[in-house]
């Protein structure tokens, strides 16, 4: 395939497609735009009237293309419906090129006011945890209560088919109407044809109805997609549907996963190379050891100390390396070079296995950020993600050489607790990828406060973290400087505790995924204890003042779902004002969560009454059990109230006698 000029090729493209929408605009329905209330949801904000999404796979010149135009309409009924679609983020990326942009408002009485060339800016909106990204957005001129707003674009996108594409049955807000039309790739030659699955609802059967050649069905009064914290994946749940390529045999899914995995296994095979350097390498990195297991883990974090992904933001690569880096051809080029995309670090890692005597299989999985991997669902597109399996006796020990902050034998959560492909020239399986125990992803924090007779308090503060818990935070900072990330962390934790002096901050072990990731600093807290008359009332849990509820909510409409297990430690030292003494103190109630997790606390005083010791302890998720039907909410909810409840718990001073 020829990647020769690609953004010339892409204009040549453009210019040679039909627009979709080279006609005016459809007509608005009296009735619709005079609508004042949400027909579908009464507490909607806004209702998208009409939506049409055209899919269309095209092969040129060498390469494919898939197009993309998509036409929305949508009535807005509330002040933050006027906020919320008052705006609209174009789809943005290095292979994508859009055109035919179009916007206008129209206002209850009809009037329509125009998008101007002004009305599409590039700018910040939004930041993935501290960190923004650009995008262009259509800004809808006059845009109030009662308008409808409406939109259209064409998104080309280079060197791909829709192979793979989610198309969602819902959006934020209800849907009128929604029409889905699709144009399958048509060469000779190619055997694949396109399929497509649909999920959490039925679709009517695909219907060529013009001479476009598309495919196209209808739906109709789409209810909206509500989120809700700590929820099954998304596309577990939402109404949508799957399109691909896949060659139509008949299969059962046992047989047809099977296939699979060999296929797997044999292209895999092929790529691993054991010359004389990676029998060296591996032999050096495994000197003196034994076992399986610590040949593996010894050879990962081989590869972690020595080669770095050249398109990790946090391997510390610079620019002008990223510039320079030539293209890897073997896994002894990228050994050489030291730099190496991800599939190129997987496969150095999976032949130092291999010289090292070991047995590495690529694996095949879902994204449990997505949606779980159901065998059921036969599409390759269900198992995109990779990782690497090394037989340990009549186990597998699973790796991912090439993502940031994973220690060895962890994976990111995403990737834990979910069926899993391993591929076998003989015998592929599907087994379950292990899971951290909550003991293996832990919030430490320790705090020695002194509290003053006002109660205003100071406080010197370490946090500790490790497994999931760190790798969290480390790739929220990876990629700022060490000023950068103190600047950062010392303005969270002036919002965390209410406005907090912080001072001192020290941050350690960003790069060791093998020790804690720890913060250290001081605080000077205007308000800590609260004083009413000649008492002070102290909250212990220090680290749980102002934090809210787990569960507010009463109802739920999804089940819930953690990302994995974890254990908080929390102790407290407390020293007490002078002149002031405790008031018959009793320790917060410890309880179980059954064979889930528990909550415990300790509450201890000096014998001369001047300190305070409090421990609590959460562990949560024990046996992998991170997932809870939405029947099993009120019980849930109930245990986490319960661990509010106990964490506000106060001891009180009073003066003494």
């Amino acid at each position: 395939m020829s990647y020769s000029s690609p953004v010339a090729t892409a204009l040549a493209l453009i210019v040679s497609l039909t627009p979709l929408f080279a006609v005016d605009w459809l007509p608005v329905d009296a009735s619709l735009r005079a609508l004042q209330v949400p027909k579908i949801e009464s507490d909607a904000d806004a209702e998208v009237l009409y939506w049409d999404f055209r899919v269309k796979d095209v092969f040129q010149g060498q390469d494919f293309w898939v197009v993309y135009d998509t036409y929305r309409r949508i009535k807005i009924f509330t002040d933050k419906g006027v906020k919320e679609y008052s705006t609209v983020e174009l789809p943005s990326g290095p292979r994508i090129s859009v055109s035919d942009v179009s916007a206008r408002t129209i206002k209850p009485d009809g009037t329509i006011v125009e998008l101007k060339k002004e009305d599409i800016v590039e700018r910040d909106i939004v930041k993935v945890g501290r960190k923004k990204y650009r995008a262009r957005v259509i800004n809808f001129p006059g845009v109030e209560k009662g308008t409808v707003v409406e939109y259209r674009f064409s998104e080309v996108r280079m060197r791909q088919l829709s192979t793979n594409l989610r198309i969602p049955f819902q959006l934020e807000i209800p849907v009128h109407r929604l029409k889905v039309s699709i144009k399958p790739l048509q060469v000779d030659w190619m055997r694949y044809g396109m399929r497509s699955y649909a999920f959490n609802t039925k679709v009517p059967a695909l219907a060529v109805t013009d001479n476009s050649g598309y495919a196209s069905f209808t739906l109709e009064d789409r209810k909206s997609f509500r989120r809700e914290p700590f929820m099954a994946p998304e596309y577990q749940l939402r109404e949508w549907m799957l399109i691909f390529y896949e060659e139509d045999k008949k299969l059962t899914p046992d047989k047809f996963w099977k296939e699979y995995g060999k296929d797997v296994y044999r292209e895999f095979r092929v790529e691993l190379k054991t010359d004389g350097a990676m029998k060296q390498a591996a032999a050096s990195a495994t000197e003196g050891l034994t076992t399986e297991a610590d040949k593996a883990n010894a050879l990962y974090r081989w590869v972690r100390a020595n080669i770095r992904n050249v398109y990790s933001l946090g391997s510390g690569v610079t620019a002008e390396q990223r510039q320079k880096f030539k293209e890897n051809k073997t896994p002894s080029d990228t050994l050489k070079q030291k730099l190496g995309t991800a599939n190129d670090i997987a496969l150095v890692f999976a032949s130092l296995c291999l010289s090292a005597g070991l047995e590495p299989r690529l694996t095949k999985s879902s994204d449990r950020g997505f949606r779980f991997f159901e065998p059921a669902y036969m599409a390759r597109a269900m198992a995109p993600t990779e990782n690497i399996a090394v037989r340990a006796g009549t186990s597998w020990l699973f790796f991912d050489p090439s993502s940031d902050h994973l220690a060895p034998g962890m994976l990111s959560w995403r990737e834990e607790g979910i069926r899993t492909l391993v591929s076998d020239p003989k015998e592929p399986q599907i087994v379950e990828a292990p899971m951290l125990k909550p003991e293996q992803s832990v919030a430490s924090r320790r705090a020695d406060v002194t509290i003053a007779e006002d109660g205003s308090a100071t406080a010197k503060v370490v946090l500790s973290y490790t497994g999931h818990q760190a790798r969290e935070r480390r790739l929220q900072i990876d990629e700022d400087t060490e000023a950068e990330r103190i600047q950062n962390e010392t303005e969270e934790m002036q919002k965390r505790f209410g406005g907090a002096e912080v001072s001192g901050m020290k941050i350690e072990n960003v790069a060791d995924v093998e020790k804690p990731l720890t913060y250290s600093f001081q605080l000077k807290m205007p308000v800590y204890a609260t004083r009413t008359g000649k008492r002070l009332f102290v909250q212990p849990a220090f680290f749980q003042a102002q934090i809210p509820a787990r569960f507010p909510e009463n109802k739920r409409t999804h089940p819930i779902f953690f990302n994995y297990a974890w254990q908080e430690i929390d102790e407290v030292t407390l020293h007490l004002p002078e002149g002031l003494e405790l008031d018959q103190p009793t320790a917060p109630e410890a309880f179980t969560f059954g064979p889930v997790g528990e909550y415990k606390t300790e509450l201890r005083k000096s014998n001369d009454g001047h300190l305070l010791a409090y421990r609590r302890e959460l562990i949560f998720g024990r046996d992998g059990v991170i997932g809870f039907a939405v029947d099993s909410y009120p019980l849930l909810k109930r245990a986490f109230d319960a661990v509010y409840q106990q964490d506000n718990h106060t001891v009180t001073l009073k003066a003494a006698k």
